[in-house]
């Protein structure tokens, strides 16, 4: 019986690699997504690598197991047509047998409940990179709209809009703090212009 190979289930490491992350509009930090994926990716090859090790293993001893099942039935069907003597030969392969068997069957748990561990693992990790990627794209954002909301405000605060009183005519403008640049006169024409 042939075990499906990883590639059937899971994309490859290389496949990962290579794989293009589409952006949007806004767009995304390529150099922290881009080390955040490069160790995802290595952890994954990683693990990768390791379950279809364990697979092959499982494959393995399964034939094992497979061949020792044909030895005993030849053993059987040759005890059969033995003596009484035959009798106690045939206990015995059935209890070797039977023991190699219990010992592969407890092998082939032990490499898959180690498998799922992993992959467990791997799993609550991933989930975890991502919510640290969530967390860090939202706290980016709200970085950048309270930098365009201070633009904003800093762009009306320099550019005040012509303030008119009830009659139409122009009100003065609000004085700014003082600093300690002065307009050259220059400078003053331009402004009154």
């Amino acid at each position: 019986m042939s075990r499906e190979r990883l590639t059937d289930t899971f994309p490859t490491p290389l496949q990962l690699r290579s794989a293009e992350l589409k952006t949007n509009r806004r767009g995304y930090d390529r150099e922290p997504t881009d080390d955040l994926l490069g160790r995802l990716f290595e952890t994954y090859e990683g693990l990768w690598t390791k379950c279809q090790a364990l697979l092959d293993d499982v494959e393995r001893l399964e034939a094992e197991v497979s061949e020792k099942g044909k030895v005993e039935h030849s053993l059987q069907q040759t005890l059969v047509t033995a003596e009484v003597a035959a009798e106690k030969y045939k206990e015995q392969a059935r209890e070797e047998a039977g023991s190699l068997l219990n010992k592969a069957r407890q092998k082939a748990k032990e490499l898959v409940a180690d498998a799922e561990a992993q992959l467990t693992a791997s799993e609550a990790e991933t989930k975890r990179l991502a919510q640290l990627e969530a967390e860090a794209r939202a706290r980016y954002e709200s970085f950048l709209l309270e930098t365009v909301a201070s633009l904003q405000a800093e762009v009306e605060r320099l550019v005040p809009e012509t303030r008119k009183d009830r009659n139409g005519a122009p009100t003065p403008e609000p004085k700014l703090a003082p600093t300690s640049w002065a307009p050259t006169p220059s400078e003053r024409e331009l402004g009154r212009t």
